[in-house]
């Protein structure tokens, strides 16, 4: 339990909802929660429990999955206006062959990616990157079938 040490824990994996969010704030068992917004349902199901950890004044960071940069501009606006935001968030949009995001560009610089400025997510498609990752599907979806 986080009273025993003073090395801080990270509740990585641990928490999906607000309940198990409000669990694991109360237990004082972490002091900091890894959460992503495929593990919390979205982006009110992050910012749902993100909100329950400031309650604790305990941070939040995102955690990423294999994902496009859909997903990292989506984490990014989520994550945008959270006060008990962590620096210490995962993106993995780059360790695709190709992302079928064109922009922004979702580089860090300096450890750090903009909240983007465009309407909804704030980026826009590559179509032909789009069109080859359609294609690499159906082929893989071929392949499977015989």
């Amino acid at each position: 339990m986080q009273q025993q040490t003073s090395t801080p824990i990270a509740a990585d994996q641990s928490v999906f909802t607000p309940e198990e969010a409000h669990a694991m704030c109360a237990s004082g068992a972490a002091s900091l929660l890894t959460v992503g917004l495929h593990e919390t349902g979205g982006i009110l199901g992050f910012r749902r429990i993100a909100a329950i950890a400031q309650v604790f004044d305990i941070n939040v960071c995102i955690h990423g999955v294999w994902e496009t940069g859909i997903t990292t501009c989506a984490s990014i606006q989520a994550a945008s206006g959270v006060p008990n935001m962590d620096d210490g968030n995962q993106i993995m949009w780059q360790l695709l062959d190709e992302d079928i995001v064109e922009s922004p560009d979702l580089t860090p610089s300096a450890g750090k990616i903009s909240v983007m400025s465009d309407p909804g997510l704030g980026f826009t498609l590559n179509q032909d990157a789009v069109g080859r990752a359609a294609e690499a599907y159906d082929k893989k979806k071929a392949l499977e079938a015989t």
